[in-house]
């Protein structure tokens, strides 16, 4: 660096040189110090052509350059570094004075090869400037005048000059890269409030669409939300059918009318919606632009009101594709739409987009769900009025059933759910065997079906047609629809039926049985009728006395045994009919049972044993129907004498039981086989033990009829060859 000596100049260079230094304490730019330090200088030394350099690598900057044949003062900013006069200054590092004839020397030499500009200069003067340590620039002047030649004194003066000049451009520099710093700080700034802003709203967007609200409030918030970081006074939130090429819009609000709506199948047209939809770009539109659009023939279709001021809209994402717009404008000629603004939006769009997947995607879930709820209400309305019962059972557990199912089992529905179908059976081993055939049946064919008894919750025992089908093909660990019905009513009327055909069989055995005794017994009579009276009307001149009295007795026992056959044919009929009369009387009951019992022996007077009556009876008199208790206990005591053909002891007891009347009789006889004792007060039934012994299978059952209009009850104990006892309790 050169050391500059200051002596020698007058007051007046001082008060210049000073005024030069205090400009470059000053603010201005190098471009306003230039023309301060041009002005100044020019009073010092000759200096209407002055040029203010800054170099940097490779280029050179002139913050300020003035020369008389170009005109006006001017900057020229970044010129790239060429081998030429300033260059050479560079490269020197000292002042250069230069005339015509240096500058000749100087290209002859090559020292300079590239110098542009009008160089036809009488005189030419460079300084270096040292800037922070090194050289940094160059302050020139020049002259084309042939009267001026720089001296030695002009460029110790410049050189003086320049150091003030130095220390400017490096004030301005410092101060430059401190206010772009604050520049930058301030940028920053404003990012990170935009960015928090955002981040607040991207945030209020995730909580809103987690909100579950319909998509309508959720855009009237997006519209609240945008309106912090942009001015939007009306916003539209448009999703694209594209299936249909129709536009809906969930949210449109306007400033004008101030009333969200909400439009549905709207036709695509050419508007500004389908040219953002068309493009897949944002797009800033102005009045100017619209009207190009529509000279172009972009947007030869857009309704609404037109007469915004800015209007922006950008796409939205959905699905991976652009399946939608969100647009904003605004009326107020102030307001412009910038790149910014843009580029926030965008930034809003993809966060709306993917809320609106979500809510799209919760609407279609909740849909989904209401669907399933109807058709699951659906499901259980008709499965749950079905007239089978049904139960869907899984590994042996019950998941499901239907009322019917619960209420054929006696339970409530939330008894059974979760229980083992063991439930339905009586006994493990029953539930193991049915468990084990209907699992080998839906291995094999993936069905089962099968009738058998179930047990209700009572224990009382019903009849199912029990059938089976897997969800999946012969898969029952995966699940098995059952359906049950119940046809106990069936299984009993098929056993009503067997029973009556039974019944059926049983009268025709009767009806058999009944033929063959009548004509046996009314044979015996009528014969012995037909030869007595034969006997009388043939020879009844020859017969005496005595023997027409007998063969008139036999006539009249014949027609008796008839008479009293018929009589318990008839009432047999009349208790079938119910049509036997009840009429209970007090009668003397002792009374009544010592003359049936001598009537019986009387009427058995070769049998071989006797009647012994045992009374224990408080009182003789009774109130019954003696009617009926003649057939009772008449039939009953000629049966014992009838059926004992070997002897032994009959006895007739009459007790008091329990408030009511019994009486036994019990014989010594031949007894009765017991696995006919079900049959025994059968009409026309007799033991098969009887032999030839006579009768007509009439009397027990009207013993059993009689018996059963006093409301008492008949049993009988019997051991075949030991006799039989009947009880009757009236």
């Amino acid at each position: 660096m050169e050391v500059f000596d200051e002596s020698g100049f007058s007051s007046a260079t001082y008060k210049v040189l000073h005024q030069i230094a205090e400009s470059a304490t000053q603010g201005d730019s190098l471009f306003e110090f230039g023309g301060t330090l041009h002005r100044l200088l020019g009073e010092l030394i000759p200096a209407k052509n002055l040029y203010l350099l800054s170099a940097q690598p490779g280029r050179l900057n002139f913050p300020y350059y003035v020369d008389e044949r170009d005109g006006d003062s001017m900057q020229e900013m970044d010129v790239p570094m060429r081998k030429g006069l300033t260059e050479f200054v560079i490269r020197t590092g000292v002042t250069e004075l230069i005339s015509q004839e240096r500058y000749v020397a100087l290209q002859r030499s090559g020292e300079i090869t590239e110098a542009t500009g009008d160089l036809s200069f009488n005189s030419w003067l460079g300084v270096p400037l040292h800037i922070k340590g090194q050289i940094g620039g160059v302050l020139t002047v020049q002259s084309y005048d042939a009267q001026v030649a720089y001296q030695a004194t002009d460029a110790h003066l410049l050189s003086f000059v320049a150091r003030h000049v130095s220390t400017a451009i490096e004030r301005k520099q410092s101060y430059d890269a401190l206010r772009a710093a604050h520049l930058e700080l301030e940028r920053e700034t404003r990012q990170r409030r935009q960015s928090e802003a955002m981040y607040k709203v991207f945030y209020q967007l995730a909580v809103q669409a987690s909100q579950g609200q319909s998509l309508q409030d959720f855009c009237a918030k997006v519209h609240e939300l945008i309106q912090q970081l942009i001015v939007a006074p009306h916003c539209f939130i448009c999703l694209v059918d594209g299936e249909r090429n129709v536009k809906n819009f969930p949210y449109d609000e306007d400033q004008y009318n101030g009333v969200p709506l909400e439009k549905v199948a709207v036709p695509m047209r050419l508007g500004l919606t389908e040219f953002v939809y068309t493009t897949q770009a944002p797009q800033r539109i102005d009045q100017v632009r619209l009207a190009q659009l529509q000279r172009d023939g972009l947007v030869t279709q857009a309704q609404g009101d037109l007469s915004f001021s800015a209007w922006l809209g950008v796409p939205l994402r959905i699905r991976g594709t652009v399946d939608g717009v969100l647009a904003i404008r605004s009326y107020d000629p102030a307001v412009v739409y910038t790149e910014n603004d843009v580029e926030v939006l965008t930034h809003v769009a993809h966060h709306v987009s993917g809320a609106i997947a979500r809510i799209q995607a919760f609407e279609a879930v909740h849909r989904s769900e209401l669907a399933l709820r109807r058709t699951t209400f659906e499901r259980e309305a008709m499965l749950n009025t079905a007239l089978v019962g049904i139960s869907f059972n899984i590994k042996d557990r019950v998941v499901w059933v239907n009322e019917k199912c619960a209420e054929m089992a006696g339970y409530r529905r939330e008894e059974l759910i979760g229980q083992s179908p063991r439930i339905f059976y009586e006994t493990d081993e029953v539930f193991a065997a049915e468990k084990a055939r209907s699992e080998a049946s839906l291995r094999a064919t993936g069905t089962y079906s099968a009738e058998g008894y179930t047990r209700r919750k009572n224990g009382e025992k019903i009849w199912v047609l029990l059938a089976g089908r897997c969800v999946e093909d012969y898969d029952p660990e995966a699940g098995v629809i059952w359906t049950l019905l119940d046809v106990t009513a069936r299984r009993q009327a098929e056993e009503d039926t067997r029973a009556a055909l039974e019944r059926q069989r049983e009268l025709n055995v009767l009806r058999s049985r009944f033929v063959a005794m009548t004509s046996h017994e009314f044979r015996t009579p009528l014969a012995s009728i037909l030869s007595s009276a034969e006997l009388l009307r043939h020879y009844s001149d020859r017969v005496s006395a005595a023997e027409r009295v007998s063969l008139l007795e036999s006539i009249e026992a014949g027609v008796q045994r008839m008479t009293l056959m018929l009589e318990r044919i008839l009432l047999i009929g009349k208790a079938e009919a119910e049509m036997l009369e009840f009429a209970p009387k007090p009668i003397n009951l002792k009374a009544l049972c010592e003359q049936l019992t001598k009537e019986a022996i009387l009427q058995h007077a070769d049998a071989a044993s006797q009647i012994a009556l045992d009374w224990h009876l408080a009182s003789d008199t009774q109130t019954l129907d003696e009617k009926l208790c003649r057939h009772i206990f008449g039939n009953l005591l000629s049966n014992a004498l009838k059926y004992s053909p070997v002897g032994g002891d009959i006895a007739f007891r009459v007790r008091q039981e329990d408030g009511r009347t019994a009486f036994e009789v019990q014989d010594q006889g031949i007894g009765i086989p017991a696995d006919e004792l079900h049959h025994l007060f059968d009409s026309f039934h007799r033991a098969s033990n009887v032999g030839s012994i006579a009768g007509t299978g009439l009397g027990l059952s009207i013993v059993k009829k009689s018996v059963e209009l006093h409301r008492g009850t008949i049993t009988v104990r019997s051991t075949l060859g030991q006799g039989s006892c009947f009880t009757v309790t009236l």
